[in-house]
């Protein structure tokens, strides 16, 4: 039981005594009761003033070390309280604390030394021994601790925190059945105030033991130390985690939520059930937990991070940007705070908001990429393209070994036509990442944008080689064929394998269609064009190649219908002006041949 000896060192290191009636020669309580003629008046105001002098200085000293000790500074605090020591050599109080001090700091040998010239002082001060039965039970010199406590216990059979002492050390031994007998005995012999105690640490020892028997005895003496004091919150937490370990969450819940009903929240119950109930997407019941534990830890942010999750799950917006804004008033640094905030303002519509937060997250950051990207996002949607294309170079200049970055600087080129730039860029991320088949295949597409077919083909050939099931590039690989008419067994190949790796898509049935239409078998063009079109009817390349199958098979009437639907749907002006020119060639009965280059569908 270790964590035992943890606590009891922990209260000792924490304490806050202070030399008070410790200094006898104070001139409070001066015992010199001689009338004046025994002595000079000279003598007696110099022995008054030396006295003073030597307890101010004590006092100051002592008074600077726990403040120091206080905010962390263990090697100025012990630095003080050897000052303490010279005007006060012999204060049992003084070496004590600095033996605690100095166990602090990591200094056990020190501590050692400190905390027996303490008990040699005064062999009956308490805190000195329990430290040093702490010090020896950390070092395993466990004969030499149980001394110290055997002696509390002879000295003074009713210092009750000396058997909790003993029977700890004994159950950290394994002498198990040593240990109950010392905490049975302590059960008998005290009062209430250490009785549910004693039951506690029996269930404890218990639970050490282990075993399904062993657990039964623990919980039946946590319920005996629950009766005499029902609001023992280490009782609490320590039956319920039997419960749990039990695969019996459900009793630790009913344990909980009972002691929160009638004495208020408890830390570990709101720890646990928030935990619990998180798991169980019970994200109301999590957050009035998480509300709970924000009061006993105020300064964790962690746990206000998971209310303002929750609060965004919840769509509650205006209460989770409240949130995040009181984490990041507490540590500005938090990126991923500020990248939430980000969010949640990107969420509610308020993209500027959004913006400075997304413009602030720092470059080491884990959020710096997603926020250039969300950032760039929203420039776009306001059709701000240029400052989201300079948003992104920004972020590849910084980042360069991002691939992300790569192809969406080449995807906003791309919408602005600048097809020679977006291929310079994708090919200095193929450079970077030669294994990303992402990026090779947007450079496949740019390379046919700007007219090398050849390049084009070979990088395509170059992602279904690192990729063989990548559906885009086997789809535009057979559509490059099939437009040009060669090739067209290979692309029919290409193009079935694709289909079989994502059937009914769109695009791919387009692709197989045109293959067909281009080897002269109209009949199978229009069952798979029919098909792409039932699944993409808004797709405009789909409906004119649709029409360009039915009139190449002579259904004039279907190729007006699905001419006017493609029209309705397109938006660029060159293939407005194709399709506008095959309805008047149609109703002139003269229709051009339809093998004039362009791009599969889902290149469009």
């Amino acid at each position: 039981m270790k964590s035992l000896y943890i606590v009891c060192l922990l209260i000792i290191l924490s304490s806050c005594a202070t030399t008070g009636n410790n200094y006898k020669n104070s001139i409070l309580s001066n015992s010199n009761q001689a009338p004046e003629s025994v002595f000079s008046a000279r003598e007696v105001s110099g022995k008054l003033i030396d006295d003073v002098h030597l307890n101010t200085k004590a006092d100051y000293h002592y008074a600077l070390a726990e403040s120091l000790s206080l905010d962390g500074n263990s090697k100025r605090a012990i630095e003080e309280f050897k000052m303490t020591l010279i005007y006060d050599p012999k204060s049992p109080v003084v070496l004590t604390r600095l033996a605690a001090e100095y166990l602090r700091a990591g200094l056990i040998n020190e501590s050692l030394e400190e905390a027996q010239a303490a008990v040699k002082v005064d062999p009956n001060h308490k805190e000195a021994r329990v430290l040093l039965g702490g010090i020896y039970t950390s070092l395993k010199m466990y004969e030499d601790a149980e001394k110290q406590y055997t002696y509390m216990i002879q000295n003074d059979p009713k210092n009750y925190e000396a058997y909790i002492y003993l029977g700890a050390l004994q159950a950290e031994q394994g002498k198990f059945n040593e240990s109950k007998v010392i905490f049975q005995k302590l059960a008998k012999i005290s009062g209430d105030d250490y009785n549910y105690m004693a039951h506690y640490y029996l269930a404890r020892v218990y639970h050490e033991q282990g075993g399904l028997k062993n657990e039964r005895k623990a919980i039946k003496e946590l319920n005996k130390a629950l009766t005499v004091k029902p609001d023992h919150k280490e009782s609490v937490v320590h039956l319920a985690k039997i419960y749990q370990q039990q695969g019996n969450p459900e009793k630790s819940i009913e344990i909980f939520l009972d002691y929160q009903d009638r004495y208020g929240p408890l830390e570990q119950g709101a720890r646990f059930l928030s935990q619990f109930y998180l798991e169980g997407n019970q994200l109301d019941k999590a957050l009035e937990q998480l509300n709970f534990l924000d009061g006993f830890q105020p300064g964790d942010l962690n746990i206000k991070t998971k209310m303002a999750l929750i609060m965004v799950e919840r769509k509650q917006y205006e209460k989770a940007i409240d949130k995040l804004l009181a984490i990041l008033k507490i540590d500005p640094t938090l990126d991923k705070i500020r990248f939430y905030l980000g969010a949640v303002y990107e969420e509610v519509k308020f993209p500027e908001e959004a913006l400075e937060q997304y413009k602030r997250v720092t470059l080491s950051s884990d959020y710096y990429v997603d926020s250039v990207l969300h950032s760039a996002l929203i420039l776009k949607e306001q059709e701000k393209e240029g400052e989201a294309l300079n948003v992104v170079s920004t972020g590849l200049r910084k980042r360069k070994d991002v691939p992300e970055f790569y192809s969406f600087k080449a995807s906003l080129l791309s919408e602005a036509r600048a097809y020679k730039e977006a291929s310079t860029t994708l090919s200095e991320g193929v450079k970077v990442f030669p294994q990303n088949t992402d990026i090779r295949y947007m450079h496949a597409t740019m390379l046919d944008k700007v007219g090398s077919k050849g390049e084009s083909i070979a990088e395509l050939e170059k992602v279904i080689a690192q990729d063989p099931e990548h559906v885009q590039a086997l789809n535009y690989l057979a559509y490059t064929f099939a437009d040009s008419g060669n090739e067209l067994n290979k692309a029919l190949r290409l193009a079935k394998r694709a289909n079989k790796l994502k059937p009914n898509d769109a695009y791919i049935l387009d692709t197989i269609g045109w293959i067909y239409y281009k080897k002269g078998n109209m009949r199978l063009a229009i069952q798979n064009l029919e098909r792409a079109h039932r699944v993409k009817p808004e797709e405009s390349i789909v409906a004119e190649h649709l029409g360009d199958a039915y009139y190449k098979y002579q259904l004039t009437a279907k190729a007006r219908l699905m001419y006017e639907k493609a029209l309705e749907t397109e938006n660029e002006g060159f293939k407005v002006d194709r399709i506008k020119t095959k309805l008047t060639s149609i109703k002139e009965q003269h229709l051009k041949p339809i093998d004039s280059n362009r791009m599969p569908a889902s290149a469009k």
